[in-house]
């Protein structure tokens, strides 16, 4: 009999000697690890080079992928499936797999047991930190000896966390496949559990669990310096390596631990670290640098933003406690009437060299300073949350200009992160003399950041549009754009870096009604009659409802900081009393409906109203196109609780998030079924219509995407968002008239 571990790992030198020398004691014949870490990051053969040499341990190139753990697995078993009568897929270097009565896995596979089945279900033993709060250099399992107590604990479902599984698959079978999720195959086979039982083979939960014969010790979260250090910036391989960017990263943590004062002094202090560095160069523009700093602390937090002052004329009087200026207003740091006197064969320029001095500028900065940061232009604007840039896992991140005539293609430095720790490892420079038009006539690079992406782009890197974080007045960072060009560009888009005004509450409706809100300033009428865009995908309304006029609103330009939906008879119970929008939001995420209570869980109260069979296929898009929510996807579904209507107060940020969710599920769905809706109403008649009204008509029931659409917006507030504000709501008829939903 051979067996064969396979495995995706990033991150893992500081577990995977002790991994690999467990499976080998185990009877393991090879280990097929994938390498998923990132340029800069580790390599397994500085750990273990001997295990790599003598062919125990294959290392596949698996280097800056993301959400590559079903492909690896596929991989691994397309390719060596006839190798191996058993192949074990599990997480690398945290699950140990415990037999009872054997120490050798081939004698425990041998079982006849086994004989009839094609896979092997074996519940996860779910290890926390055992009060342990930072690593010391111990093996995992001298170092967290109890599982988590009581056994049956819940995380996140209704059932207990120890009920998932990893598997164990036989070699040689005819078809395997690898879609949903890593803890099983998609496909369906001949499965059964540690004792011999039979199981479903495409659930990834074994209920109850049954430790008896064998289970994976799962060394979960680890200690919280490990969990911080390495667990959050790793994210999940099988879905969004950016949860952590999305999901509190601590709440997380205790989910599964006890919190004590000392892991909570380490949390504070490790987070104080933390900062979102951000660097601006400023010349004389105060008034645009002033609104940049504004729109960044308005849409981003934790931030700690450098002002490099090379003003002549208006330096820059700092009133913001999160900025720290360094003066340069008189070469205290760059003396540039010294520094551009040894470049005697300069072109002549009428702008001062201001290209030349701004990339030398990004330069020094990036000689005196040790960490990462975005750099910005000071004559831009933010219009999100830009803390999804702050990535160390790539070189960088930024839009390249292509090239214009006989000018080099450059990184745009209107914003970009930059890994100021991988340039000093790797010698990447900003500023390169030798290839800088305005200081060499032999020089090749038009603008800033020309030679850099010639360098940088060697390494794993992102390239975005700078459009999607920001507004950019050109030229504005050169103080050569008129004054009253960049008092009107800021009263323009005052709404990204001034507090007034910051919200607009939507009411949809499809008819003429009586408005009884009067705060036109919050207030704004979206009627599906006058519509700029009427369809999608050749559907109207009269199938998504409400949300093709949250679709439109998306597509406005200058969407305020905060963005909310009601309905032409459905209000907030604030109606016109509106509360401060920033101070609520300091204390949650987005603001909903109170939630109401079903007698029976959504899925079945679903089916009783509609057809199923529309979720159904809604839950296998999730599957394939949004990993990260199957959480709150079954948490919703096996619940009996729902905030209704689809009304809800989100930041601007998470409204565009939310409407790109919703629309790519409802086009998924689409794809499936078709755009003749009342066709499949009419062929699935048994399924659509009820014996009751309304819902025993086909227009009725023609609004799936709205109804489907409610259930997906209460996925994407359990996913992503954990502080909720629930308001009652006002249904009105010609009067307020107070609806108790609680």
């Amino acid at each position: 009999m051979k067996v064969a571990v396979c495995c995706i790992g990033r991150l893992e030198n500081r577990y995977i000697k002790e991994y690999v020398e467990y499976y080998k004691n185990l009877g393991i014949d090879n280990i097929f690890l994938y390498d998923n870490n990132y340029d800069g990051e580790e390599v397994f053969e500085d750990v273990i080079s001997d295990y790599i040499e003598d062919g125990f341990v294959n290392v596949i190139n698996f280097r800056n992928k993301s959400h590559c753990q079903l492909e690896a697995y596929q991989d691994c078993y397309d390719k060596h499936n006839n190798e191996y009568d058993w192949i074990m897929f599990i997480d690398c270097g945290d699950e140990y797999l415990h037999m009872e009565g054997f120490d050798n896995i081939k004698n425990f596979l041998s079982q006849d047991k086994f004989n009839d089945y094609e896979l092997i279900h074996i519940n996860l033993m779910s290890y926390g930190d055992n009060d342990i709060v930072e690593y010391d250099g111990r093996n995992l399992s001298e170092r967290f000896v109890n599982p988590i107590y009581p056994l049956n604990f819940k995380k996140e479902y209704d059932f207990p966390e120890n009920d998932h599984i990893s598997s164990i698959v036989r070699g040689g079978l005819e078809k395997l496949e690898w879609k949903r999720t890593p803890h099983t195959p998609s496909n369906e086979l001949k499965c059964c559990d540690a004792s011999g039982k039979e199981q479903n083979s495409m659930s990834p939960f074994v209920h109850p669990f049954d430790f008896t014969y064998a289970h994976f010790k799962h060394y979960t979260t680890k200690t919280i310096q490990e969990w911080l250090d390495i667990k959050v910036k790793r994210g999940y391989p099988d879905g969004n390596k950016d949860y952590f960017k999305k999901h509190n990263k601590v709440k997380e943590f205790f989910r599964w631990n006890e919190i004590t004062e000392e892991k909570v002094n380490y949390i504070i202090k490790a987070l104080e670290n933390e900062k979102i560095n951000i660097l601006i160069v400023n010349y004389n523009t105060q008034n645009l640098t002033d609104a940049c700093i504004k729109s960044i602390n308005k849409h981003t937090k934790n931030t700690k933003i450098y002002v490099f002052d090379n003003s002549d004329k208006e330096p820059f009087k700092n009133t913001f406690d999160n900025v720290d200026v360094i003066d340069n207003t008189e070469g205290q740091i760059i003396n540039f009437d010294e520094w551009l006197k040894g470049y005697q064969d300069k072109n002549p320029m009428d702008n001062n060299y201001g290209s030349a001095k701004h990339t030398y500028t990004v330069e020094k900065f990036m000689e005196m300073f040790d960490n990462n940061f975005i750099l910005m232009d000071s004559d831009v604007l933010i219009k999100k949350d830009i803390s999804e840039l702050y990535d160390d896992s790539y070189m960088f991140i930024g839009e390249k200009v292509e090239k214009l005539a006989f000018w080099r293609e450059r990184l745009a430095p209107y914003i970009c992160f930059i890994n100021n720790k991988m340039c000093k490892k790797y010698d990447i420079h900003f500023f390169d003399e030798n290839r800088c038009t305005q200081i060499s006539k032999k020089g090749y690079a038009y603008d800033s950041g020309a030679s850099f992406l010639d360098d940088a782009s060697k390494y794993r890197h992102k390239l975005i549009e700078c459009n999607e974080y920001i507004e950019h007045l050109k030229a504005g960072s050169w103080s050569i754009t008129g004054k009253d060009n960049v008092t009107n560009w800021l009263n323009k888009y005052s709404n990204l870096w001034s507090n007034d005004n910051n919200l607009k509450i939507y009411i949809c409706t499809h008819k003429d009604f009586d408005k009884v809100v009067t705060n036109d300033k919050v207030y704004e009428v979206v009627d599906t009659r006058n519509l700029k865009i009427k369809e999608l995908n050749g559907l109207s309304d009269k199938f998504y409802s409400e949300l093709l006029s949250y679709y439109n609103v998306s597509k406005y330009e200058n969407l305020p900081k905060y963005v909310g939906f009601c309905h032409y008879r459905r209000y907030f119970k604030f109606m016109d009393d509106v509360p401060d929008m920033d101070k609520i939001f300091s204390e949650c995420d987005m603001i909903a409906v109170k939630p109401i209570n079903a007698n029976i869980n959504i899925r079945e109260e679903y089916k009783k109203f509609h057809n199923v069979d529309d979720l159904n296929i809604m839950e296998d898009i999730i599957e394939r196109k949004y990993p990260e929510y199957k959480i709150a996807l079954r948490t919703l579904l096996y619940g009996k609780t729902m905030f209704p209507y689809n009304m809800f107060i989100m930041k601007r940020e998470d409204f565009l998030r939310y409407v790109d969710f919703i629309m790519t599920m409802l086009n998924e769905y689409i794809n499936v079924v078709g755009t003749d809706i009342f066709k499949r109403i009419e062929e699935n008649k048994e399924r659509y219509i009820k014996n009751f009204y309304p819902n025993n008509t086909a227009n009725y029931q023609y609004r799936i995407g709205g109804y489907i659409g409610e259930r997906l917006t209460n996925v994407f507030i359990l996913a992503n968002f954990e502080r909720i504000k629930a308001y009652q709501i006002n249904v009105t008829e010609n009067k307020y008239k107070l609806k108790n939903n609680e």
